[in-house]
């Protein structure tokens, strides 16, 4: 007697098993599936504007509809198309299905989902998307999609990031040390402290944002970091850090001890705006 395989014995999983494992992703990534809720950027098997479900209704009368429809966040434009199949069906049907869907409601970025594997294309050139010279193999942030719509490109790089050097680094905290100086922050503990953490909002914002590229989910939300609020008048700024982020984060946070102070003592707003212009 031949020895049973797992095909033998096991059903394959169906379609709404791949439906459930791209909503688990695009959570992880960030995107809002609820429809129930106002900041909802994803919809299934419906589109969110009736325009758009017009255009769709002309060309397929019988009520064909996109699997999955996101959009750019507090928007109503569509920004991409995912079809999604069963594990082990081919993905070339999927891809023309989710292009023709795109083609009526301007959408540029196709996917098409087995559950196993993922192809995204370039609807305009029928190409498939690329980062850093390689090929997507998975679904995207909203950050990243619209990185590919707003270069009107099947292909996208990456910006490498700029190196600091010590030296870099000394000149930095050099001129950093004497505005605070100027303000009267004394100097050891107290002055470094106070840089310590001006450098640690910059550089919290650096990570949320490597993570959110990552496909990971924030940790803290926008308004709560850096770019955010480094652009306000110096004092609105001063008074946002402490009034609201020091809070947040304190909220967050201080459970073992004081992470975060309840305020900087920055107190000439002009201080810390300054602090704000040297690159760390």
């Amino acid at each position: 007697m031949s020895k049973k395989t797992t095909e033998d014995i096991f059903t394959i999983p169906l379609e709404s098993a791949t439906r459930k494992e791209i909503d688990r992703i695009l959570i992880n990534l960030g995107w809002n599936i609820n429809e129930f809720e106002k900041d909802c950027n994803v919809f299934t098997e419906r589109v969110k504007t009736k325009a758009e479900e017009k255009k769709i209704k002309d060309k397929y009368p019988q009520g064909r509809f996109p699997d999955y429809v996101l959009y750019s966040s507090q928007t109503d434009e569509p920004i991409a198309v995912i079809e999604a199949k069963r594990v082990g069906v081919k993905l070339d049907k999927a891809l023309i299905q989710a292009k023709e869907y795109a083609l009526c409601i301007g959408v540029k970025i196709i996917f098409a989902v087995d559950g196993s594997m993922y192809e995204a294309k370039w609807v305009d050139t029928d190409t498939y998307l690329k980062q850093d010279g390689s090929i997507i193999t998975d679904l995207l942030t909203e950050r990243t999609l619209c990185k590919f719509i707003d270069q009107n490109t099947s292909e996208i790089l990456t910006p490498q990031k700029a190196t600091k050097t010590r030296g870099d680094l000394i000149a930095v905290f050099g001129k950093t040390n004497n505005l605070l100086r100027d303000d009267g922050i004394r100097e050891g503990v107290e002055r470094f402290t106070e840089f310590s953490n001006i450098l640690f909002l910059k550089l919290f914002d650096e990570i949320e944002d490597d993570r959110e590229a990552n496909g990971e989910e924030r940790r803290i939300e926008k308004k709560y970091c850096w770019k955010y609020f480094c652009n306000k008048p110096a004092e609105d700024m001063l008074d946002y850090i402490n009034d609201t982020i020091l809070s947040k984060l304190g909220n967050t946070y201080n459970h073992d001890g004081d992470v975060f102070p309840t305020s900087l003592k920055i107190k000439n707003p002009k201080t810390l705006k300054g602090t704000s212009k040297n690159s760390f």
